[in-house]
């Protein structure tokens, strides 16, 4: 299940394909590394100057040592396990949010799911 919270009116400029990626991106990792969770949590934010996004899920968390090489290529967090994948998902995440001038952020607490925050400017 996956519950979206939050409205805005305000207006991004950027490339739209690029943004449906980093949702993707976003959403799949949330679900992916929650197996037996039956939660998503998906929070847009209006700022004067910005749209804020986030992505919280309460799946198997990301240790603090990861939490800044994960967005880096073909990086990801130890504690991943048998849960496949190359580590490029959140690399092209932090490339397109930095290509519309954002920023994404990352915090986590090992078995308790992580929560990545994403501000674009409007």
């Amino acid at each position: 299940r996956i519950v979206l919270q939050g409205a805005t009116n305000k207006i991004m400029e950027g490339d739209y394909g690029r943004i449906e990626q980093v949702l993707t991106n976003l959403l799949h990792n949330a679900i992916k590394y929650s197996p037996g969770k039956d939660r998503v949590e998906v929070e847009l934010e209006s700022k004067t100057d910005k749209i804020i996004l986030r992505v919280k899920d309460y799946g198997v968390g990301i240790e603090s040592k990861d939490l800044e090489r994960i967005f880096n290529k073909f990086k990801r967090a130890d504690n991943t396990g048998k849960i496949k994948g190359m580590g490029l998902g959140l690399y092209i995440v932090k490339e397109i949010v930095d290509f519309h001038q954002g920023s994404i952020k990352v915090t986590s607490t090992p078995g308790n799911g992580a929560v990545f925050t994403i501000e674009f400017p409007v």
